[in-house]
This record gives structure tokens, sequence and C-alpha cells, in this order.
């Protein structure tokens, strides 16, 4: 598992998600992305991608959709967190 570190000096495990069944940091279970209002072959808003590509987190705000290329992040306090690639860059390093 990689670590990596925030501009706050903080240790986090993290990992870029691609597809249902991918490792995650701390165990996360990342679930298909359901959502009876949503057909499977609509393109995200966020990525472009069709939503059946996509997974859901279960997060402290609720269900989270994860897009393919979003980082999982894992904190001490074991609650996951969805990052997206652009930020995840800008706000993490490798952990030495």
């Amino acid at each position: 598992m990689a670590k990596f570190q925030n501009k706050a000096s903080s240790v986090f495990d993290a990992l870029p998600w691609f597809k249902v069944g991918d490792e995650t940091p701390g165990g996360v279970e990342v679930l298909p992305f359901r959502n009876p209002a949503i057909v499977g072959e609509w393109p995200c808003a966020q990525c472009g991608k069709p939503m059946h590509y996509h997974g859901n987190i279960s997060t402290k705000e609720g269900v989270a959709t994860v897009c393919p290329n979003d980082w999982i992040v894992v904190g001490d306090n074991a609650e996951p967190v969805m990052i997206k690639p652009d930020a995840f860059t800008r706000e993490f390093s490798p952990s030495a």
C-alpha cells in the first residue's frame, strides 16, 4: 500500500481506483454504481465516462460516486475520501 503525505504533513493510505474489484486502501468496499434514476450508459457529468464504469463508496457524508481514475484516500480515522486526480496531484506527495 502506498503512503502519501498532504501539505499539512498528515500521512494517508491512497490508491487510484479504476474498476470494481480493484485493491483499495483500508479495505474500502467500492460497490458497483447503482441509481435507478440513471441509466448505466449515460455519461458522467464529471468525467464523461458511462456510469456503469463507476462505483459507490460510503463516507460520513453519505454515498459518494467514484469515477475511474479517482483516488481513494484513507487517513487515521479509517474514513474513506474520494479525490479527483488533479486535486490529489496538487495536494499530496509520496511519503518517505
